[in-house]
């Protein structure tokens, strides 16, 4: 379960899950808001976790033995960014957009090791327009909020194929592009 807020979506989904023959697992005890905290790293089979606010670092172990792949996980330390998704976006394997100040200094570290590169977005673009909360279906296109242009400039000077969407009602839930995307396997 996430948190209180998040509840409810997990009845719809169970049931989803059951009627679509699609796989699910529950895993009890457990604070976890699912793909705002997981991320996958699609090109290199990697998983990367968030924790600190909405999902507790106990549940990656339990969510590891499920899965049977290592969790990369970070300590989120910028309330204002509850979830993984909101200062982190895998765009493929070699590179990352984040938001600097929601990381740990190791948080940070790793991410440098971890990605070739990286592209920092700018706080007020993170804040204003969750920008951090772009999508990218197939590692060179990437769709996000429109107005962030500092991070659309660093992301077009990699080479990527930005494409400006107008999610401001959902933004005002605290989601954006990536919140209303599930891809599926």
């Amino acid at each position: 379960m996430g948190s209180l807020q998040r509840q409810p979506e997990v009845e719809v989904f169970r049931k989803w899950a059951l009627e679509n023959d699609y796989p699910y697992h529950e895993i009890d005890n457990a604070k976890i808001e699912g793909m705002g905290d997981v991320l996958w790293n699609y090109d290199k089979e990697e998983i990367y976790a968030g924790y600190g606010f909405r999902t507790s670092p106990e549940t990656f172990q339990k969510l590891e033995s499920i899965i049977g792949k290592k969790i990369f996980s970070f300590e989120l330390v910028d309330e204002r960014f509850y979830h993984l998704d909101t200062c982190l976006s895998i765009i493929n394997g070699e590179t990352v957009a984040y938001v600097r100040e929601a990381f740990t200094e190791k948080g940070y570290t790793d991410l440098k090791q971890k990605f070739k590169n990286l592209i920092q977005v700018p706080l007020h673009e993170a804040l204003n327009s969750l920008a951090c909360n772009m999508c990218s279906p197939n590692g060179k296109d990437i769709i996000i909020q429109e107005g962030a242009d500092l991070t659309c400039e660093a992301l077009s000077a990699f080479g990527f194929n930005v494409i400006e969407v107008d999610t401001g009602e959902y933004l005002k839930s605290g989601g954006s592009v990536f919140c209303m995307k599930m891809l599926l396997p």
